[in-house]
């Protein structure tokens, strides 16, 4: 630091007899400490003044909790208004040596090393102790250096890799088993590729489409049934890594095409009729397998809110319906990405 240089040029020559009186005092055995007292400045920060002090002056100023012997010189700072006065003294000191600032000229946090270092200015004329304390400090050789850091590569070996993002998406491709719960119902083998979504920590999204086909014999040949849908369920899952489920709800829209199918020499005429169906459905499934491939089944519950039939008019029967309650299972690859 600077500080005792600066000292000696900015203040007045008078100051010059006080060292010569401090340090050639007879039977002086140990050095004079400071006592710090701001209470009269709640503006500036006093720990933030103590630790500046402390860093010029070392164990010469007294600490905040300890009693201080009458022979010690004293560092007051009051402040008013905008300015703020600082004094030393001490006993057997010729004068009081003062210094007043403004402290609209120290904005933020400057305030506080500014304060500090005006004392320890007027304390290193005041006081030879403090003054060859400062000079000791300007002597004393520079601390080594840190030692250097290890190589990078050193440090790439120690830290362990970053683990891989958890794939938020999985496409499904499998066969599905569709089978209508009422008298006659339809019920089609056909295949179905779908698309899941994450949406957050637990929530997914899921979409699919699916295509199936089925006969069902009649009495003058048979009845084809062909179903085709798409899905949207919203749901939950949970699980480990290696073992999944979940459960959610949506609706299934679809088409299902009836195309009779007589039997040769019968001389009846096939026809053909096509009518909408879906319904609102619940979904559960299960799956396994690992962060590139898996497995996993499932079962749909729904209900159609319509109902269309397929009769053998030679017979005047019915013969296949596409209606109310459906039950669906499903075994699919699941390819996660």
């Amino acid at each position: 630091m600077l500080v005792g240089a600066v000292t000696l040029a900015s203040l007045p020559g008078a100051v010059a007899p006080v060292y010569a009186e401090g340090r050639d005092s007879p039977g002086a055995v140990a050095p004079r400490r400071v006592v710090l007292d701001a209470s009269a400045c709640p503006e500036v920060p006093v720990a933030d003044l103590r630790r500046i002090v402390a860093i010029e002056i070392g164990d010469l100023l007294v600490g905040a909790g300890e009693t201080a012997s009458d022979e010690t010189d004293r560092v007051v700072i009051a402040c008013g208004g905008a300015e703020a006065r600082v004094e030393a003294d001490g006993p057997d000191r010729p004068q009081r040596l003062r210094r007043t600032l403004r402290l609209d000229d120290f904005p933020g946090d400057a305030a506080p090393r500014a304060l500090a270092l005006a004392a320890i200015e007027i304390l290193a004329a005041l006081s030879p102790d403090v003054r060859q304390r400062i000079e000791g400090r300007e002597a004393a050789p520079a601390p080594p250096p840190p030692p250097s850091p290890p190589p990078a590569a050193s440090v790439k070996e120690t830290v362990p890799p970053p683990e891989a993002p958890r794939p938020s998406t999985t496409v499904l491709a499998g066969a599905v088993r569709r089978a209508f719960l009422t008298d006659l119902g339809v019920s089609v083998w056909g295949a179905r590729l779908g698309l899941r979504r994450d949406l957050g920590p637990r929530l997914e999204l899921g979409v699919d489409a699916e295509l199936a086909r089925g006969s069902a014999p009649a009495a003058t040949g048979s009845i084809t049934s062909t179903l085709g849908s798409a899905g949207l369920v919203m749901g939950v899952r949970g699980g480990s890594p290696r073992l999944t489920g979940g459960v959610a709800a949506g609706g299934r829209l679809g088409f299902a095409r009836l195309q009779g199918e007589p039997g040769s020499g019968t001389g009846v005429v096939g026809e053909r009729a096509t009518r909408a169906w879906g319904g609102p459905l619940l979904v559960a499934r299960a799956g396994t397998g690992g962060r590139h491939l898996g497995f996993e089944v499932a079962a749909e519950l729904g209900y159609d809110l319509g109902m269309a039939n397929g009769s053998d008019t030679s017979a005047a029967a019915v013969a296949v319906a596409v209606g109310g309650p459906w039950l669906l299972v499903s075994a699919a690859i699941a390819v996660p990405f």
